[in-house]
């Protein structure tokens, strides 16, 4: 499922802001794009080869605390090219030497920002890009919740060497205002704890729905561990529930990702992940709980020309139902952030 995007005409604020931003300016241009092929082992059904992410991003940075970062991307859905990002952010450095952009998550900096982006809830919207996932697919827990969710709003955010915290107010999947936050918590060996909330208002006592999640992640030398549960009331397959209005959702992932060429000499990297995801609801009156739960087994080859070949297998499988299994093959490939300074 690609994101979902709402565009509003937020660039009347970038002109703003660049009015008021001194000096020099860092301009910086990057982007990438995926090609898969997927065959359904059952029926033995090829899609052929399709683009799957197309993205084009630029970002300026000035010697003032302001930054701009805006991206134009692909929707497979509907075969157009969309905004996918237009930020406006406002940072206090503390310290730090280098220049924040609006999507930095490593440097410590506090900031502000204004403008549609992905939507900073839990830790898998780190990942929505193809070059940073290392398989093809979103975990199930988010496919059957908010999906890939982007939204324009306001971020009010810090991070710092052991903590961050992200605040944020943005349009609702529902078509109302959201309002969240997602903190997280760093410790020894890069492991770092968080919690999600967010929840959606059709008026000011109302809910029209509420996502809550916990996620972990750890790198132990070569193997990178991820993990997140995730439970709602009213969002299903990033949108409003229109059939249930009191069910509860939820589900979990835990994934597994290792690069092995320290030990075989190769640039080979595997991943492997159990997804389940869960419903009150009976909708087929067999008298069970809804459940899906899959499987997802990855292998990627890094070459030398900033791009990557994987092969993924897929199996899901519905209650009792017999498993739906599919392999695809993908090959992403990238443009990394270029320099240009601009006087």
């Amino acid at each position: 499922m690609s994101r979902k995007k709402y565009i509003n005409p937020i660039f009347y604020i970038f002109f703003i802001f660049s009015f008021f931003a001194t000096g020099s300016a860092q301009t910086e241009i990057g982007g990438f794009f995926d090609i898969i092929n997927s065959t359904d082992l059952e029926a033995g059904q090829n899609t052929g080869f399709n683009v799957n992410q197309f993205e084009i991003a630029i970002s300026q940075s000035y010697d003032s605390p302001i930054s701009i970062d805006a991206a134009i991307g692909y929707n497979k859905d509907d075969g157009k090219m969309e905004l996918a990002d237009a930020i406006i952010h406002y940072t206090s450095k503390l310290g730090s030497e280098h220049i924040i952009s609006g999507t930095d998550t490593i440097h410590a900096h506090a900031g502000i920002s204004i403008g549609q982006t992905d939507v900073p809830f839990g830790i898998d919207y780190l990942s929505f890009d193809a070059p940073v996932r290392p398989v093809v697919t979103q975990p199930l827990i988010y496919q059957k919740t908010v999906g890939e969710w982007s939204g324009t709003g306001i971020n009010i955010h810090t991070t710092q060497k052991n903590y961050n915290l992200d605040l944020f107010s943005t349009n609702g999947l529902n078509g109302d205002l959201m309002f969240g936050a997602h903190s997280g918590f760093t410790f020894i060996n890069n492991l770092e704890f968080g919690f999600s909330y967010a929840a959606e208002f059709s008026s000011i006592d109302t809910k029209s729905n509420w996502i809550t999640g916990v996620d972990f992640a750890a790198t132990l030398g070569s193997l990178d561990i991820k993990s997140e549960y995730l439970w709602t009331k009213n969002l299903l397959d990033a949108a409003q529930d229109t059939i249930s209005s009191d069910k509860i959702y939820q589900g979990f992932y835990v994934q597994l990702s290792n690069d092995f060429e320290n030990v075989i000499n190769l640039p080979v990297f595997a991943t492997a992940r159990f997804g389940y995801w869960e419903s009150e609801m009976d909708r087929d009156f067999s008298g069970d709980k809804e459940t899906q739960n899959r499987i997802t087994l990855g292998l990627g080859y890094r070459t030398d020309y900033d791009a990557e070949v994987r092969i993924e297998y897929l199996s899901d499988q519905v209650e009792d139902d017999s498993r739906y299994n599919v392999l695809t093959l993908q090959l992403v490939t990238w443009l990394d952030m270029k320099s240009l300074v601009i006087r």
